[in-house]
């Protein structure tokens, strides 16, 4: 029997295990070492690569997809390797992975009341879901609020501190694997939720499922996405748009800006926003958003750049260390963006560019980016509370991710294929 989980004190443990990374060449890594791109970029212990490079468990393969290809390079040969096309970085790393929270789905919801809420009556419906006239309420199967589940797609509500799928320090420990290891179901998400999100997510579970996932990527200003937000301050708008180019600061590694490139950034992402209901004793508001393309935490910022961050968002609302000179370095840049491009902002009605050049900029503020991951670093090192004796890596004291106060709520399309997927409110709107 698979025991890979245990639980206790309401949470999801992973038990240590292996786990073989591939990372292909990228153009900026060229005729650069592997430890390089692991310690510098990547933000792993230069200690750590090493061993692993001695034990076998980091390695190169040379001339994937070409004749007489792919050729291993390990041990001393992977050491001084200098990266060229072609190349792939094995890394086999012992994972030891966070917990998440295991609470029972319904405590976070409150799936009595009705949606056809008095803040708001064009949002209405019920907590379930259809597609193609094909109505299905909803029901728990295994601790997950199931919305709509057919031969090839499952509609789920995920919970809030839980990754969609395996990414960076997470894999079994998302929301796929879970449901793949408890449903008996093998699922791919059409789209994507930040880890602290919870709600409404579709997963497919056959290629025919898939298309959905075209329709959510190829579609995206005509499909009805919302959002309820716990947003600090009394919202002042009944109903506004806001436009803006989506970036943010990673402090991994050496850091650098979340863009592919920075000479080009996509600059039309906008999100349409309506009131619904303020807390003086609070001070919050519970605000709708409705984002009109998806980038990734795109409401987050925009509410963060409109000045009503969502309240306990650690990452656009941290009020010291770290994460507020990080927040604070980011509205620079972007009141610089704002000043150039005045098209940007609240109501605009001028046309924005497809893109934008922020290269200028970032030329002024590089080395605060690098102050930033050095003092991450720094951080980092505090949280090590033991280390690991098979791999030598460190052990970080961590806490679950309780989520945010952002919530999917609501996804509708009408076209070829038409879907209406709809969970409930989370607890923590009431009471604002």
């Amino acid at each position: 029997m698979d025991r890979r989980y245990l639980f206790e004190n309401s949470l999801r443990h992973v038990k240590p295990y292996y786990h073989e990374y591939k990372t292909p060449y990228k153009q900026r890594w060229h005729h650069r070492s592997i430890q390089e791109i692991l310690t510098r970029e990547l933000g792993q212990n230069q200690n750590v690569v090493e061993h692993a490079i001695d034990q076998g468990h980091i390695y190169v393969s040379a001339n994937n997809g070409k004749a007489g290809g792919p050729v291993l390079m390990r041990f001393s040969e992977a050491r001084q390797r200098l990266l060229e096309p072609h190349d792939v970085i094995h890394n086999i790393q012992h994972m030891h992975e966070p917990c998440v929270l295991q609470e029972p789905i319904l405590k976070s919801l409150d799936t009595t009341t009705s949606v056809d809420s008095a803040r708001d009556g064009t949002l209405n419906g019920s907590v379930g879901g259809s597609l193609n006239g094909i109505v299905q309420k909803w029901r728990v199967v295994e601790n997950t609020l199931v919305l709509y589940e057919d031969e090839n797609i499952l509609v789920v509500n995920k919970p809030a501190g839980v990754p969609t799928h395996p990414s960076g320090i997470f894999r079994r420990n998302s929301l796929t694997e879970i449901v793949r290891f408890e449903l008996g179901v093998s699922v791919y998400p059409c789209h994507r939720l930040d880890k602290g999100t919870s709600g409404v997510l579709v997963l497919a579970k056959t290629k025919t499922g898939k298309m959905l996932q075209e329709v959510l990527q190829n579609k995206k200003s005509d499909v009805e996405k919302w959002y309820v937000a716990r947003v600090r301050g009394k919202f002042p708008f009944a109903s506004c748009s806001y436009t803006s180019p989506v970036f943010s600061i990673n402090t991994a590694g050496t850091g650098y800006l979340n863009i592919p490139n920075a000479e080009r950034v996509p600059a039309t992402s906008s999100t349409h926003f309506k009131m619904a209901s303020y807390s003086p004793e609070s001070d919050e508001s519970i605000v709708f958003c409705r984002p009109i393309s998806g980038k990734m935490h795109q409401i987050r910022i925009h509410l963060r750049n409109m000045g009503y961050p969502i309240s306990n968002d650690p990452l656009y609302n941290a009020e010291n260390g770290l994460g507020h000179a990080k927040n604070q370095l980011e509205k620079e840049l972007y009141a610089q963006v704002l000043a150039k491009w005045p098209c940007f902002g609240i109501d605009k009605t001028i046309r924005p560019p497809e893109t934008v050049d922020v290269t200028p900029f970032l030329l002024n503020v590089k080395s605060r980016i690098e102050e930033l991951a050095s003092v991450r670093r720094s951080d980092d090192a505090k949280k090590v509370v033991s280390t690991c004796s098979e791999c030598l890596r460190p052990i970080y004291q961590t806490k679950p991710d309780p989520g945010i106060y952002l919530h999917a709520w609501k996804m509708a399309y009408e076209g070829d294929v038409s879907f209406s997927f709809q969970t409930s409110y989370p607890v923590w709107i009431f009471g604002v």
